[in-house]
């Protein structure tokens, strides 16, 4: 429920930096990748239900940090993080022409594909 962002809002009203405090999770060596996953996903639906607080420069940080080869996301919380991230309207056409993110959403198939991965690429497309 987007209510719950509230609580971030506030945070980020009061200018606690909640974008590299998440951010630093998802880079730190020997992060798991459920915990790297989660604070992706976190990080992300933060900036989609509450873009106003983030800049251009912070999204394409993350999403190159999502995108660097051997980071500690696994395909489906990279994933997950660029749906979240499409949700905000004013970061949409910037992601949508970075490098890799159309391709992750559009390069899926439909035949070998686990059913989470293909229902995400099929909202993110929905999204657009």
């Amino acid at each position: 429920d987007s209510s719950c962002f509230s609580l971030f809002e506030e945070a980020l009203g009061k200018q606690l930096n909640v974008y590299q405090k998440l951010l630093d999770v998802v880079t730190r060596q020997g992060t798991e990748q459920y915990v790297a996953d989660k604070a992706a996903w976190l990080l992300s639906s933060v900036i989609g239900n509450a873009p106003r607080f983030f800049t251009e420069a912070e999204v394409r940080g993350l999403v190159e940090t999502l995108q660097k080869q051997g980071g500690a996301c696994s395909e489906l919380g990279v994933l997950d993080a660029l749906v979240n991230l499409l949700k905000a309207d004013s970061f949409r056409a910037l992601l949508w022409k970075m490098p890799g993110v159309s391709e992750t959403v559009t390069t899926v198939s439909a035949q070998n594909a686990p059913p989470p991965y293909l229902y995400k690429c099929i909202f993110a497309m929905w999204l657009l």
